[in-house]
């Protein structure tokens, strides 16, 4: 059915009726708080929370039947009840006396029907589906839930207190609309979402104008403030979070005009395993400096305008060194650009984040470090291998199978010690692995797994034991993670581990005498 969407204004002005005291009811009446009203509830009884919001007078409570008159001057009618011969009785009454009216889950007897709701303070995002699939319409709300958070709210009142200043200050219409334009592309959303109230305002001050900037709202100009200012944008189905690290302001050493980079882990492979807050950065990033392993759908996600940047390091090639990639990043900070460094897996897992940030923090250039889901874990759990489990595996580690130049840096006895051993970047030493790990003790019936492109639609899993998984795994090339332990054996489609292993491995614990 065709809709003509509209947002009502003024409902605390008017008179707002819900007959029904359910749980769809509750819905509905929430919905309606949220936009200002005080609805009238009428109904023989009501769920505990209405009852505890007319006990706070947030709406007013009539325990009875209903009565066509209760509709005189009511200006939107809502029948929310169990009875469908009430309900069209409410839609009669209200119809006649010209009042807007929804029944529920009867499209046929609707004036209007009431979305699904994204509500931070002012900002609203409504997803509807013309009253055809309203468990639909929820379900996009949940998952964009988290796209927008609390921040939005924040931003809609600070451009409300601007908004006569701005017309004010810049009478050329196409300027005042570039100047807004460049205000919401900035990095302000994502400073106010970490309740970094000094940087934002900078932002506004460098964008619009220091008058401009000196007219914003007073409230969260220390930490405490901060939290209060967001929290009262929360709504009642809602509520803001109590903690305070979402707030925090980070200890980050300043450079006139420079915005941090973000550090982002990608995750392991699948785009879809990035975290909310890393792809954010990846859209309102001016210039996207990239791994190889980093999923290349996620750079669908950039601004048109924004600049790609492949440093990824390749087998056989390497298109730009660590010390290049650190002055890049500097460089392109220190232009007031904003820089989103875009790492597979997580950027402190064997990805040279730390190098990375360790080289931002000397060059004073502030940063950021968005964590990301390592392939170490991933990619087990995506070919259904536990890297702990109560009956085999009570620790795990994770280590690099690179060969570092010199001496073998690594401490193979208390490897091989390790109920499982998670190893990334294991392919071309793997036969010298799994020899190490025999010279410490390590039974050669022990289970072993690779998997290569885990968590894609590439993935491919090949399973053995420390005998034969060299030659079983021939075929597979990088990326891969190497699994060894007994928890590789309970992947899915296979057989557990055999008694005879545990034992083997209680044995190497020191477990029997």
């Amino acid at each position: 059915m065709k809709t003509y969407p509209v947002n009502l204004v003024g409902l605390e002005k008017k008179r707002c009726l819900v007959i029904g005291g359910g749980e769809v009811a509750s819905g509905k009446v929430l919905g309606l708080i949220e936009a200002g009203a005080r609805p009238v509830v009428i109904s023989p009884s009501i769920t505990p929370e209405l009852a505890a919001l007319a006990a706070e007078g947030r709406i007013e409570y009539q325990a009875r039947p209903f009565d066509p008159q209760d509709v005189a001057g009511a200006f939107l009618v809502i029948a929310a009840t169990d009875h469908p011969d009430l309900n069209r009785q409410v839609w009669a009454a209200a119809a006649r006396q010209g009042a807007l009216v929804n029944v529920v889950d009867e499209p046929t007897l609707c004036h209007f029907y009431a979305p699904s709701l994204i509500r931070r303070g002012d900002f609203v995002v409504s997803i509807a589906s013309g009253g055809a699939a309203p468990a639909l319409a929820a379900r996009v709300r949940r998952e964009l839930e988290t796209r927008f958070g609390l921040a939005y709210g924040v931003l809609v009142d600070w451009c409300a207190a601007m908004r006569p200043a701005v017309k004010a200050a810049f009478s050329d219409p196409d300027e005042r609309k570039a100047r807004w334009y460049a205000l919401v592309d900035s990095p302000l959303l994502a400073l106010l979402a970490d309740g970094r109230l000094p940087e934002a305002r900078a932002w506004v001050a460098e964008l619009m104008g220091t008058a401009i900037a000196d007219s914003l709202p007073q409230a969260g100009r220390d930490g405490a403030e901060t939290r209060s200012f967001v929290s009262a944008k929360a709504s009642p189905r809602h509520p803001a979070p109590t903690t305070n690290n979402l707030f925090e302001t980070y200890p980050l050493v300043k450079i006139e005009n420079c915005p941090p980079v973000s550090l982002v882990g990608a995750g392991p492979g699948d785009p879809e395993l990035i975290t909310v807050k890393g792809l954010a950065r990846l859209k309102a990033a001016d210039v996207i400096v990239y791994d190889a392993l980093a999923p290349a759908a996620l750079l669908d996600d950039a601004r048109p305008d924004a600049r790609l940047i492949d440093a990824g390091k390749r087998p056989g090639q390497q298109r730009l060194s660590q010390a290049e990639i650190n002055a890049l990043l500097i460089q392109q900070a220190r232009a007031g650009r904003r820089v989103a460094r875009l790492k597979g897996g997580d950027p402190f897992v064997f990805g040279r984040g730390g190098e990375e940030a360790a080289a931002l923090r000397a060059a004073g250039v502030p940063y950021e470090i968005i964590p990301g889901v390592t392939s170490a874990v991933a990619a087990p759990a995506a070919a259904g291998i536990p890297l702990t489990h109560r009956e085999y595996a009570a620790n795990f580690a994770v280590a690099t199978g690179c060969r570092q130049p010199g001496a073998d840096c690594q401490d193979w006895e208390a490897l091989a010690r390790m109920d499982t051993l998670v190893i990334l970047m294991g392919m071309r030493n793997l036969p010298r692995i799994v020899a190490r790990l025999a010279a410490a003790g390590r039974p050669s019936t022990t289970q072993a797994a690779v998997i290569q492109w885990g968590t894609t639609p590439r993935q491919q899993v090949v399973t053995g034991t420390l005998a034969d998984i060299v030659e079983r795994a021939r075929g597979l090339a990088p990326p891969a993670t190497i699994v060894i332990g007994e928890v590789a054996a309970l992947g899915e489609g296979r057989n557990q581990p055999s008694n005879s292993r545990k034992a083997d491995r209680k044995r190497m614990r020191g477990e029997f005498s």
